[in-house]
């Protein structure tokens, strides 16, 4: 669910043609967690196993997966384990372990102190139990941002840190196969947020921020995308129904593949108010197909303002209203000159064929083949 498995399959689809055998393994957790990603199995050998749901606790136990990496470890050079706190993190820590092997993880974005604070019991004791040892045994920890790589060395770890964003591929709106949003929610200019329902994102901060500039832009429509997570839908229809914008607000669930093109196209701008994120996809995927956004700063993409992309506000409802109402307010020139920039940003530093071999640098550098790339702190 949400962005990891995307950025996954999409480094290991840019990386297998750079390398002698690239192995995917991943845990089914079955179609509640939304449509499956695709992987282009003639590049990626794929090898998926089930899991046992521990629901009181929501754990998902994968079945079969120590034996499976057992025998896909056998010549390996690198495991890379993407995630922290899922107990397959810890059986790949694990084989790795055994093999001999060096591994990388990438937390994205669970050490930060908004991730850790949610939660923060069971997390303690899955530190205990195998995070905080196989955190000190990885040859690096791969970090998404420099904020990301500022948390992990506040955490108290010493390794090596490699900072190599998420990339994207940049999605292409197709009239004839994706959904018709302009006939199912007529001429309303669309204000897009996109990601899973889930209290760290802060949808119920926007809602509020909306309920604030809904009666100054009545030609707009909030339009709240993405698949429901742990009942959260329920707590946003009622604080919309509550603030009297059932008719100014749109939750159309999941979207996907050709509708989540054909949703962005359509749309005059994106925003973002999460409370915390490692790299959002989804905010790689609206830039890239040319809308400004509005972020919040807990979304540790400060290139925006920089780059002339979109405005970054603080993360409550006042400055979030304040934003959006600067962008809804700009000329229709100037949000799509903002788009345009980010775009551009996005193609010249987000393509995964860039990333990908950035990402090769630093497995090369760690099985002693090269120096240290650029993107590594040793500091």
């Amino acid at each position: 669910m949400g962005g990891p498995p995307r950025s996954i399959v999409g480094l290991c689809e840019h990386l297998a043609p750079l390398v002698d055998r690239l192995d995917l393994c991943s845990v089914d957790l079955g179609p509640d967690f939304g449509p499956r990603v695709d992987v282009d199995q003639s590049l990626v050998n794929l090898t998926e196993v089930p899991c046992r749901v521990w629901k009181s606790l929501r754990l998902y136990i994968p079945r079969g997966l120590k034996s499976v990496l057992k025998m896909r470890l056998e010549g390996a050079d690198i495991l890379h384990s993407h995630g922290l706190w899922a107990p397959a993190n810890a059986v790949g820590a694990s084989a790795a372990r055994k093999a001999g092997l060096r591994f990388v993880i990438s937390p994205r974005g669970s050490l930060a102190p908004e991730a850790l604070a949610r939660s923060a019991w069971k997390k303690s004791i899955f530190k205990r139990l195998y995070v905080n040892r196989a955190l000190r045994q990885a040859a690096c920890i791969h970090a998404l941002t420099e904020r990301e790589a500022d948390c992990i060395r506040r955490f108290g770890l010493t390794n090596p840190i490699a900072v190599v964003p998420n990339g994207v591929d940049i999605l292409a709106a197709d009239a004839e196969s994706g959904r018709n949003w302009r006939a199912e929610l007529g001429d309303k200019k669309l204000l897009v947020s996109l990601g899973r329902l889930h209290p760290i994102k802060g949808l119920d901060i926007l809602i509020e921020a909306w309920r604030r500039l809904a009666d100054e832009f009545p030609h707009w429509l909030l339009v709240l995308a993405g698949p429901d997570e742990g009942g959260h839908l329920a707590a946003l229809e009622d604080q919309v129904r509550d603030a009297n914008l059932a008719d100014r607000t749109f939750f159309p669930g999941g979207v996907y593949g050709a509708d989540k093109a054909s949703l962005l196209a359509g749309a005059e701008m994106f925003v973002l108010p999460s409370r915390t994120e490692g790299m959002s996809v989804a905010l790689l995927e609206a830039m890239g197909s040319g809308l400004p956004v509005v972020i919040t700063e807990s979304c540790n993409f400060p290139q925006i303002e920089a780059c002339g992309a979109g405005l970054v506000v603080d993360s409550d409802a006042a400055s979030l209203a304040g934003g959006m109402a600067k962008m809804m307010d700009a000329s229709v020139d100037r949000r799509r000159r903002m788009g345009a920039a980010g775009a551009e940003l996005i193609a010249d530093r987000y393509s995964w064929d860039s990333l990908a071999r950035e990402m090769l640098g630093v497995y090369r550098w760690l099985v002693g083949q090269s120096d240290a790339p650029k993107c590594v702190r040793l500091d």
